[in-house]
């Protein structure tokens, strides 16, 4: 059983429509709405990292997260492979943005409705127009042609308009779509964080297949 004591506004999501607009539910900036138990991007020993170099790795990532999280301007993108923390770092940046009065929106690829090509595209067009957004799981497509093509059409649009974006990726790079690829390593608009390669859900060394 969880012990999350959810929103009953957001009913734990984290976010609300609002005149067609995703935003942070306001509910949940409240200290007594329970959320998930986050490390903190101060306290670099709580993630779990054990071995010298990831531990140094992760004190930049931290750092980085931590100045994004105060000033989020363009796109951050968390690139890693599963278990490295990406997820937890992603809520860990949403729930600072918010201490910092920030607006962010945190939702994932496997989000994007399915139902019909009109709920996928509302669903886009919603979070189009989001301050902030953090997208999880990046890289596993959704199973249908219409959710594919709005998650596609969120993520351009976004670039477009240059808004404040962070990405989890858990895919290598040459497993994207190369527009999305292209999008992601921009380097005019993305700062990427190549996280450790240990997975912290079972801590043990891997061969780091992102470092190539």
């Amino acid at each position: 059983m969880s012990d999350i004591q959810s929103c009953q506004r957001c009913r734990g999501s984290g976010i609300i429509l609002v005149d067609g607009t995703y935003r942070a539910c306001p509910d949940c900036l409240s200290p007594d709405v329970s959320q998930f138990p986050l490390p903190s991007l101060d306290d670099e020993a709580a993630w779990g990292y054990s071995n010298a170099n990831d531990r140094q790795r992760w004190a930049e990532v931290l750092a980085s997260a931590r100045d994004y999280a105060a000033k989020p301007q363009g796109w951050l993108v968390l690139y890693g492979e599963a278990g490295s923390g990406k997820t937890t770092l992603l809520r860990a940046i949403a729930q600072r943005m918010r201490q910092h009065g920030h607006s962010a929106v945190l939702t994932s690829c496997i989000d994007c409705p399915v139902e019909s090509p009109n709920a996928s595209r509302i669903w886009a067009q919603s979070l189009v127009s989001a301050p902030i957004l953090l997208i999880d799981d990046v890289g596993i497509d959704p199973p249908t042609y219409h959710s594919q093509h709005a998650l596609l059409y969120l993520i351009y649009r976004r670039y477009e308009l240059r808004s404040p974006t962070v990405f989890a990726v858990s895919v290598h790079r040459r497993d994207l779509r190369p527009t999305l690829a292209s999008r992601l390593w921009d380097a005019r608009q993305s700062v990427v964080l190549l996280l450790p390669e240990t997975d912290l859900r079972h801590v043990h060394r891997r061969t780091p297949l992102f470092a190539r």
